[in-house]
């Protein structure tokens, strides 16, 4: 008869004997659900012992109570944990267990978070990256033509990217070359970081300012990961008595779906929304049943996760006149920027700047204060090499909504506070106050205000408010209107009318309409678009004001670069006409092979397909392109430290081709090529019809082997088989019914002959 089990009081956990104990094999329900059979130790009054592993095996918690060892098992009493009622039925020999929630532990499920993707390290290569323009401009007589140029050479190999950028100007004439910046960049995907050698951009941090410099920095680079959230996100929490699936609403649309086992669960690492918002989750059992659970939430990336940390630590010496000359450089500079996850409420940050002329440090905090949104505070103090000392304090708040976005910056500095990046025709900053708020009411637009007041010590006080609006009257149509008013001077204030239309998939027109001081310009504009497959575009361009001006614009562009050609007209003041021809795309060399393409701007690879051209390639099942004479395809295009799925067209393959994978999956490191080679070799078949000495057919069932090769070949009806992976000459074996045979023959050149009748010859088994 089956029994109901009593519950029994907690002990203090230790171990006893199992005397007075028997084991038994039971089948096993939980929640009604069948489980695995399981081993358990049984008392003379049915009191049931469960080994630790099948807890385990069924996530329910182990009770803290007294437990007995049998071997180096350990045994718990079932009835002893909370939540858990058992049921012990004799004549079928099942244990039915019926568990709360609360009985089971938690389960942990993730998001849209990607795990991490090691890379594939680069073999030795590099590419080159140009574009020319030739134009000409003809006014008043006169005629002037020049020849323009933009390059970036780059090598990679597994130790980096190294890049360097020129200008040449004005090619024909003065053929002048200005140097931009040279750099070594190694990154660890690992470790979330990046080392760089040569030019570079300093990190400003919260009231600091980005500078560009030559040295060494060494600095957190959470691209290195793409799927790596760096800012906190809530944790979804819930239970289920019976396994279940998950529904997760992110603002009312669906994100996921997810199964669930019996027990509590959290969600981690949803992709929400930045700003305010809500989930909901909605919890179905076996049995048909919902349950909806609702939380909201404030996400900023301002923020960084409890524990998480992000630095960069610059070396090296301050560029001054970019871009007007190649390598000026002047006073040696230390810069370091340190900001750390203390709590998912709290980021602090540290930022210090140093220089012989000038020192200075600062202290920002950002705190997150739910529902009202982000604050931040910035202290910093600075001195110089006459001892004067100066201070900064900046105030900010932050709240994103579903419907209202504020924002507000304000900074104020002392006289004698100097920092890195501080223009001398300006002077140092005195105050500056940044707010802006978007209105986003539903069916009515998006709205925008704004306000910037900035003034420098010896470039003087600008203020500007600006307003706005974008929204859809109709179907296909966008429109957008603003005004930016000068509260210093008299240039007045500036209107802005925009109407665009879709025309096409990939065709928009425009009519654009501007007014400042009494002056109205009206244009129409009408655009076609390039794709990412070779195709044609062009801009035509017709304005009236002041200046009457039309332009014509066609584009062009093939997989190996883009081009254009552009006319324009002007009159007015002075009657002008110009044009202007330009081309740009890149040059690789990669697995022994030089490459054309368009300009190289990300990751790319090499697609091999030995000795198989004119096989079609693909990118996340999009076609990319045909393999050229030599089986190989470059594709200009990878997303780096990312999965990139290429695949084949097997159709495009001969006959006696065969391979192990038609698909593969690279991850290329930043700016860097990798060579992808799918598995396909030749494979030499043939249908071969053999018959015996005695003239009859080799009997059907018959087992060929070839060379001496492991691999049999079966025999079909009129003494035909098919075998594969044949050689120029080969020796043939077949045996039946305790009888052998053998022949030798060799393979014609061509794609899947058939052979026969080929005189097989008994030898003795």
């Amino acid at each position: 008869m089956a029994l109901l089990l009593a519950t029994v009081p907690v002990f203090a956990s230790s171990h006893s004997s199992t005397s007075g104990l028997r084991e038994a094999l039971l089948g096993v329900r939980i929640n009604s659900i069948a489980q695995p059979d399981a081993k358990v130790l049984l008392s003379s009054r049915n009191r049931i012992w469960v080994e630790q592993a099948e807890l385990s095996l069924w996530r329910l918690k182990p009770p803290p109570v007294k437990t007995v060892k049998r071997g180096t098992r350990t045994f718990f009493p079932l009835d002893a944990i909370s939540g858990v009622r058992t049921k012990l039925d004799e004549q079928k020999q099942e244990l039915l267990i019926t568990a709360s929630a609360e009985a089971f532990l938690t389960v942990q499920l993730t998001g849209a978070q990607s795990p991490f993707i090691a890379p594939n390290r680069s073999p030795p290569g590099g590419f080159l990256n140009y574009d020319l323009i030739a134009s000409g401009v003809y006014s008043s007589g006169t005629s002037q033509r020049r020849l323009d140029g933009a390059f970036e050479a780059g090598a990679f190999s597994r130790l980096g990217v190294a890049t360097s950028t020129f200008l040449a100007q004005d090619i024909a004439s003065s053929g002048r070359v200005l140097r931009l910046d040279t750099t070594w960049t190694h990154d660890n995907p690992e470790n979330l970081s990046s080392y760089r050698i040569g030019d570079s951009i300093s990190k400003g941090g919260a009231w600091g300012r980005p500078i560009r410099f030559g040295g060494f920095q060494w600095a957190t680079n959470f691209s290195t990961q793409p799927g790596f959230i760096s800012f906190p996100l809530p944790a979804l929490r819930g239970e289920t008595a019976l396994p279940s699936t998950v529904d997760v609403y992110v603002n009312n649309a669906l994100q996921s779906r997810q199964d669930l086992p019996p027990g509590p669960f959290e969600i981690t690492n949803v992709p929400l929304v930045t700003g305010q918002g809500e989930v909901q989750l909605v919890v179905r059992d076996l049995l048909g049943r919902e349950r909806l659970i609702t939380q909201s939430y404030y996400v900023t990336p301002s923020l960084l996760k409890k524990g998480l940390r992000d630095y960069s630590l610059e070396a090296g010496i301050e560029r001054i006149n970019y871009a007007v000359e190649s390598g000026e450089y002047g006073q040696a500079l230390f810069s370091g920027t340190y900001r750390y996850g203390l709590t998912d409420q709290f980021t602090p940050e540290l930022h210090s700047e140093l220089q012989r002329k000038r020192q200075n440090v600062g202290l920002t905090s950002t705190v997150l204060w739910y529902p009202l949104g982000t604050f931040n505070a910035s202290l910093a103090a600075s001195r110089t090499s006459t001892d004067q000392t100066g201070g900064l304090l900046g105030l900010g708040y932050q709240r994103s909504g579903k419907v209202i976005d504020f924002g507000l910056q304000s900074t104020l500095t002392s006289k004698e506070f100097s920092q890195l990046g501080q223009i001398v025709s300006q002077g140092s900053l005195r105050r500056s106050l940044v707010t802006q708020l978007s209105f986003f009411p539903s069916g009515f637009g998006n709205w925008l205000l704004s306000y910037i007041d900035q003034d420098y010590r010896r470039a003087g006080r600008s203020q500007l408010v600006s307003a706005g609006v974008s929204f859809s009257p109709f179907s296909e149509i966008f429109a957008s209107l603003s005004a930016t008013h000068s509260l210093q001077g008299d240039a007045g204030t500036l209107f802005s009318l925009n109407l665009s239309r879709s025309l096409g998939p990939r065709t928009t027109g425009l009519i654009q309409s501007t007014q400042q001081s009494g002056k109205n310009t009206t244009g129409l504009q009408a655009q076609r678009n390039l794709e990412d497959d070779p195709g044609f575009g062009y801009r035509v361009l017709a304005e009236h004001g002041e200046n009457d001006r039309g332009e014509l614009s066609l584009l062009g562009q093939s997989n190996f670069g883009n081009y254009s050609a552009e006319i324009s007209a002007i009159q007015g003041r002075t009657d002008s006409t110009g044009w202007r021809l330009g081309t740009t795309g890149g040059v690789s060399l990669l697995a022994g092979a030089g490459f054309l393409s368009r300009r190289l701007t990300d990751s790319f690879g090499v697609v091999q397909v030995d000795g198989y051209s004119n096989v079609r390639v693909y990118l996340e099942n999009r076609p990319v392109g045909r393999t050229r004479y030599d089986g190989r395809l470059l594709i200009p295009r990878l997303r780096p430290y990312d999965i990139n799925r290429l695949s084949i067209d097997p159709s495009d393959l001969p006959l006696d081709a065969k391979a192990s994978s038609f698909q593969l999956e690279v991850a290329p490191y930043y700016r860097s090529g990798v060579v992808a080679t799918f598995p396909v070799s030749r494979s030499r078949s043939a249908l071969i019809r053999i018959i015996l000495e005695n003239g009859r057919e080799l009997p059907a069932g018959s087992q060929v082997r070839v060379n001496d090769q492991l691999q049999e070949f079966p025999v079909g009806l009129h003494g035909e088989v098919f075998i594969t992976d044949l050689k120029p000459e080969n020796r043939l074996q077949a045996s039946w019914n305790h009888s052998q045979c053998t022949l030798k023959f060799t393979l014609p050149d061509q794609p899947l002959p058939t052979l026969g009748p080929l005189l097989c010859k008994r030898v003795s088994p």
